[in-house]
């Protein structure tokens, strides 16, 4: 009795110890997965869509295409690790994966970090115009859906292959694509596939058994019970003396099936076998919608079996927790199964030109490396990402003299471009001007404005009622400017209201309103835009402004043509005046600040000291016309300070960074001078836009005509065409409309030499924005350019007076002189 109860605990321990060792081996393998998966990469595959782009192009062949893949996966096959670690199972997991999510198809690689450079570069040698990016752990899973899951087994023995892609006429690929773009936008699905490398071994039953063919017996292919295995072998073994046998040779006569048996064999051990394991995950809203969807995706994998050769089964998953650890771990679970190169290739390779499978990510515009001599300093554009390699472009000083001009569709990184640019160049201490019809960008900077320059900087905002800073383009320093300024007044005028010429601003009013700036301009006092319809209304008014009038053209004018224009005709053109001025005349907003007989900004001395001038022009705040007029005010009076640094010596002229947006609302043909000359002056242009048909043809002539450096985001296909000249040949009209956000293609001059285009992604700033010093430099401005409300109304309400109240002003200003 005590030997049973001996016994019976001797069981109990060795089963008890067998769970133990069982348990804490699993654990070992869980923790080993889990440090394993915190050092695993996954790189997303990218490549264009092959199609034949000229008529006389033949595609590549399909087989051709996808047997890429075959090489790709031959060259893991090195990264077998011999010795103690590879005998104990310690292999480099790899893992091929199809995600669908978002109504989106990706296709990724994993590879242990180790490997990941050299991964990548095996990728972009084999799949040169590809591009490929480390991707961000994505979740598959969702709170709150139901999960369902399998894997894959081979249907006979390993030393059998699957139908492949070589087989079929269509690609495998495209089945397996189309299953998962029936998702929907509620579920998720995987298809994993994980590699082992392996040695040589597994093809030992290959060739065992190609010689059991050759010597005229059968061969065991499928997984079968042991038992049954048997009773075949013997029966095989009774009929082995049957075989009939070639008289000449001796050699045993294979039928028609053992030939065909053979030849697959040969075939399976003819590649670089691996350890693979086939996962299937879906994730949706309901158990049951997982498990169908999950079915449907699995039935798609019978397209590789044949009854002549080998095919795979669902296995059914038992503990499904487990399950879903390895597969997110990327762990391998079981036994797995040995495939081939060319197996695994028809299983996996990145999509071509023959799928059609909407929502495939494709890689829609290529990319080219930078020039060896790009320059290493200066302002940073962005990064040239090309094969791996990661290299910063840079524009030196003199090369940004010679402009930069950037156009793209809307939300495709303009604004973040120049947001990085405005901020280099004022923690550089550069001058710089940045005209904003947003107002987005100029809040973004506000809030990164360093501190040792906040003094510096000067906000110009039209919605600051409380504080409005004054601009008058009529306000002047020389003959030279005075004349400037006017013709500015004139082409605005035409960009405002006749941008196409048509006659609704013509000789007419360019004449009398010439002669109508000149006489406000005589004014020791200064005279406004807002002045002007003024004198053709109010005779004391105007014969106060013609009293200081020395031009004996202008006289002429008043006291000859105008005094001979009869009332009905001086009456049509103050209603002609009218019509274009009493937009700024009866806006309070705009009315104090072209209003104001003196300019609060001087613009001389912006440039020469390099202030920052931060210009918010929201056109929602402004309306468009009011945005337009402002800004084309402050161009104007940017170029007249800069036309003004002739008189100072050329290497004494500091740099000045003019940054305008969507600057073909302000471009009037006086920009074409700008482009042009302003390099000499050290007014250096950065200038941005949507689309080309935007600009009047001469200001777009001297765009391409003068501009050093070139920046094309995503732009319309009229654009592209227009464009692709710049960019050839190394870039197309496909890559230029299809190139995906926050990218571009750069074309430059450096050292006024040209560079062969090549692309860049831009850089965000990721300054922490600082509220409080936002609001204190915003202050400061207010109060340093700034003139209270109160008193801007009560001096603008007297420029525009009626003749009375000039007559009574002008009386008590005389008893007010005699008292004093």
């Amino acid at each position: 009795m005590m030997q049973i109860v001996i016994l019976f605990g001797i069981v109990i321990l060795t089963i008890l110890g067998w769970y133990g060792y069982k348990t804490l081996a699993r654990s070992i393998r869980l923790k080993r997965a889990i440090g394993r998966a915190k050092e695993f990469v996954m790189l997303e595959i990218l490549v264009p869509k092959e199609i034949s782009k000229q008529e006389n192009e033949v595609p590549r062949q399909l087989k051709e295409i996808i047997s890429v893949m075959e090489q790709l996966l031959t060259s893991l096959s090195g990264f077998y690790v011999n010795g103690f670690d590879g005998a104990f199972g310690r292999q480099p997991t790899f893992s091929l994966e199809i995600v669908a999510r978002h109504n989106e198809i990706r296709f990724f690689i994993g590879t242990p970090k180790e490997f990941e450079s050299s991964i990548e570069k095996q990728i972009l040698s084999y799949y040169p115009e590809s591009q490929v990016e480390r991707s961000e752990a994505f979740k598959i899973a969702e709170d709150g859906y139901a999960m369902a899951g399998g894997q894959l087994k081979l249907m006979k023995k390993f030393i059998l292959p699957i139908q492949t892609y070589a087989e079929v006429e269509a690609d495998p690929l495209q089945a397996i694509t189309t299953s998962l773009s029936k998702m929907g936008t509620d579920s998720r699905a995987l298809v994993q596939i994980l590699l082992q490398p392996t040695d040589n071994s597994w093809r030992v039953p290959v060739e065992a058994a190609i010689k059991k063919i050759q010597d005229g017996k059968d061969i065991v292919i499928n997984n079968q019970p042991f038992l049954l295995k048997m009773a075949q072998s013997i029966g095989k073994t009774a009929g082995e003396a049957q075989h009939k046998t070639d008289p000449a040779a001796g050699a045993k006569l294979l039928s028609p099936a053992q030939q065909q048996t053979q030849k697959l064999l040969q075939d399976k051990g003819a590649k670089v076998g691996f350890k693979t394991f086939v996962n299937v995950m879906t994730v949706a809203p309901h158990k049951q919608e997982a498990q169908y969807q999950l079915a449907n995706i699995l039935s798609v994998f019978s397209q590789y079996n044949s009854a002549q050769s080998n095919g795979f089964r669902a296995k059914r998953i038992h503990k499904f927790k487990d399950f879903l650890i390895h597969t997110f771990l990327r762990a391998p679970q079981g036994k797995g199964m040995i495939l081939n190169a060319s197996e695994i290739t028809s299983l996996f390779h990145p999509p071509n030109y023959t799928i059609d499978t909407p929502g495939i990510i494709w890689l829609l515009a290529r990319f080219a490396p930078a020039p060896t001599n790009t320059p290493t300093q200066g302002i940073l554009l962005g990064e040239n990402i090309f094969r791996g390699q990661h290299k910063q472009i840079f524009a030196k000083a003199e090369d940004r003299r010679r402009h930069m001009y950037v156009v793209g569709m809307t939300g495709t990184g303009k604004s973040t471009l120049f947001e990085n640019m405005v901020l280099q160049d004022i923690r550089a201490g550069k001058g710089v001007c940045y005209i904003d019809p947003h107002g987005d960008v100029v809040e973004n900077v506000l809030k990164k404005i360093p501190r040792e320059r906040a003094k510096d900087v000067i906000y110009f905002d039209p919605g600051n009622l409380a504080k409005p800073i004054g601009l008058n383009l009529l306000d002047w320093q020389t003959p030279e400017e005075k004349d400037f300024l006017i013709n500015e007044f004139l082409l605005m005028f035409y960009k405002l209201f006749d941008p196409n010429k048509t006659g609704m601003i013509g000789p007419q009013f360019e004449h009398w309103a010439r002669n109508a700036a000149l006489t406000i301009m005589a004014n020791p006092e200064g005279g406004t835009l807002i002045e002007i319809p003024r004198l053709f209304t109010d005779d004391a008014f105007r014969e106060k402004m013609i009293s200081h009038v020395s031009d004996p053209v202008v006289l002429r004018f008043w006291n000859e043509q105008l005094a001979k224009t009869a009332d009905f005709h001086k009456s049509e053109m103050y209603n002609y005046f009218i019509s274009k001025f009493g937009r700024f005349m009866t806006n309070e907003l705009m009315r104090n600040i072209i209003g104001q007989p003196k300019s609060g900004l001087n613009f001389p001395q912006i440039m020469d000291e390099g202030k920052i001038l931060l210009v918010n022009l929201s056109k929602g705040k402004l309306g468009d016309i009011n945005a337009f007029m402002l800004g084309m005010i402050i161009v104007a009076k940017i170029n007249s300070a800069t036309l003004a640094r002739q008189s100072i010596p050329e290497e004494q002229r500091k740099d000045f960074y003019l940054y305008v947006d969507e600057f073909q609302n302000i471009a009037t043909d006086t920009f074409a001078t700008i482009l042009s000359e302003a390099r000499k002056y050290r007014l250096n242009l950065n200038i941005t836009h949507q689309y080309i048909a935007q600009l009047p043809e001469e200001v777009r002539n001297a765009v391409f005509g003068n501009v050093g450096t070139i920046i094309s985001f995503r732009i319309g296909i009229d654009d592209a065409k227009f464009l692709v000249n710049q960019f050839a040949p190394v870039f197309n009209e496909t890559d230029l409309v299809n190139i995906e956000r926050f990218n571009a293609y750069v074309k430059c001059l450096v050292d006024n030499s040209p560079l062969r285009p090549f692309s860049i992604r831009t850089i965000r700033d990721e300054t922490k924005p600082d509220t409080a010093l936002r609001n204190a430099v915003v202050q400061l401005s207010n109060l340093t350019y700034g003139k209270d409300r109160h008193e801007v109304e009560a001096m603008v309400q007297e420029s525009m007076n009626s003749s009375e109240s000039v007559g009574a002003a002008d009386a008590v200003a005389n008893s007010q002189g005699s008292t004093s």
